[in-house]
């Protein structure tokens, strides 16, 4: 049975045009289960009601108010409510990762934001004052995101980025240990492996490559990708791929040839053939048509 985590294509169901702040808000109930899923765009989310369990990348951690998740793109995750319990309420902020971390953020938050995501676990637990302040930031960035008011952008970065600095500051000053997967491998940390190729799927990224990252074998990974996946490995690095490239050919101006460079393909021609491959049409195609269905 395959276990292929959902893709959440972002862009499209916030209706997002490159014109547009790459931001999207939204409140989520969660009645038993929100299944496997990832996406394109960094994800703040608050829990303000309910328990329950998130796994993130296979590593569970337990959900309850004022418990606040921070993953960055591709990190695959799925949400349990507890049972009998009452749905999970959510505030989800979705964003580019450009908002955080690049040429027009600020240098610090750049540097604390890429400290936080890489050396603590992916959440931390909020109470008290903390939580309060919390819930007031997320009320006020829905209600900017809901509204049009004038300098409703600027205030939106504003508020996404005191509750980013909110949740590096309730950080603990060192790393939660040895979380246990609920779901394991018994050879090779397999998820381990898929939040690999999540991270680093736009660098030259090869079966090789990551047979001497892990110690096991290239035809192991070929396997266990079909296996537990559906899909197998080439065919999964250009699935995430595409889907990175579709977005910005949407949401931006960038030409076709760097789209595929950014996205990690060597050259424009195997870009544009894999994605007629996949898609069946071009991506030139693909861009005006996507254009004509927003005039």
């Amino acid at each position: 049975m395959s276990i292929f985590p959902v893709y959440q294509d972002v862009v499209s169901i916030a209706n997002l045009s490159k014109e547009q702040l790459p931001f999207f808000m939204r409140h989520v109930t969660v009645y038993k289960r929100k299944r496997l899923h990832h996406h394109d765009f960094a994800e703040l989310a608050l829990i303000v009601e309910g328990n329950g369990t998130e796994l993130i990348n296979g590593k569970p951690h337990e959900l309850r108010p004022g418990t606040i998740t921070f993953l960055l793109p591709h990190h695959i995750h799925e949400l349990h409510t507890t049972e009998s319990g009452p749905p999970l309420q959510v505030y989800n902020c979705l964003f580019d990762i450009s908002l955080a971390v690049g040429p027009q953020s600020d240098p610090e938050l750049s540097n604390l934001f890429m400290n936080s995501v890489e050396e603590f676990p992916a959440y931390t637990d909020l109470s008290g004052e903390a939580f309060e302040k919390m819930k007031r930031i997320y009320l006020e960035l829905f209600h900017e995101y809901s509204g049009s008011s004038p300098g409703r952008n600027a205030l939106i970065r504003a508020k996404l980025t005191e509750a980013i600095v909110l949740y590096i500051r309730s950080r603990p000053s060192f790393p939660v240990p040895g979380e246990k997967s609920l779901q394991p491998h018994p050879k090779d940390h397999f998820w381990e492996m898929i939040q690999y190729v999540h991270n680093h799927y736009m660098d030259d990224l090869d079966s090789t490559l990551l047979s001497e990252q892990f110690g096991v074998s290239a035809s192991w990974i070929h396997r266990s990708f079909k296996k537990y996946l559906g899909q197998g490995f080439l065919q999964y690095i250009h699935t995430l791929r595409l889907r990175r490239a579709s977005g910005l050919l949407i949401a931006t101006d960038m030409g076709i040839h760097d789209v595929a460079v950014e996205v990690g393909f060597e050259s424009y021609r195997t870009f544009s053939r894999i994605f007629k491959e996949m898609t069946g049409i071009t991506p030139s195609e693909y861009r005006a048509s996507y254009a004509k269905t927003m005039k």
